[in-house]
């Protein structure tokens, strides 16, 4: 069991994620929130979250023209207080994984900036390098290893995003310091 257990994403920790997030709208001239694609390819509705369609169990990827159709007729409208149920749906399997996956103690902000990786990526799932940073106790060289999380598929090349940079900077210093710059370059 992690030592990160009674942990819960800071209002700092959801402020982060919020704003790289940002509340997905795909088309401004219609009332509410609609799926809108990401630059990685998903349709993706409210606060990033990834349009799944419940009988394929499959993300709806820009790729398929149909996916579109799909993913508004699953997301025609959702207000910003929708958006906001489905992040703190979506928060808690982030919290949990970090929780089951990183055995060293952590403070609150290093818990809230691995919880907004995971969010965006899914490094923490996969077990990868950045939990055996952090749980061999190697802070620096793990802050170090967001930087590498900032390449994302467009149109089937994995490249730099800048947005992602930024947000890899903004979870680093979030990571080290407990402060952010959520507008630094």
């Amino acid at each position: 069991m992690s030592l990160t257990a009674t942990l819960h994403t800071s209002p700092l920790g959801l402020q982060v994620i919020r704003h790289f997030e940002q509340l997905h709208d795909g088309n401004l001239k219609k009332a509410g929130l609609q799926p809108k694609a990401c630059p990685a390819g998903w349709w993706t509705v409210g606060y990033g979250h990834v349009v799944v369609d419940p009988v394929t169990k499959k993300r709806l990827g820009t790729a398929v023209p149909s996916n579109e159709a799909r993913a508004l007729e699953l997301y025609p409208f959702m207000s910003e207080s929708q958006a906001e149920g489905l992040l703190q749906k979506d928060l808690r399997p982030r919290e949990n994984t970090v929780d089951a996956r990183i055995t060293a103690g952590l403070t609150q902000w290093q818990f809230d900036a691995l919880v907004s990786l995971e969010y965006n990526t899914g490094a923490i799932a996969a077990n990868g390098t950045i939990v055996k940073l952090v749980n061999a106790g190697k802070m620096l060289e793990a802050a170090d290893f967001f930087l590498k999380w900032n390449k994302g598929r467009v149109n089937g090349l994995l490249q730099e995003l800048k947005g992602l940079t930024r947000r890899r900077k903004c979870e680093r210093e979030l990571f080290l310091t407990g402060k952010v710059n959520l507008f630094q370059k």
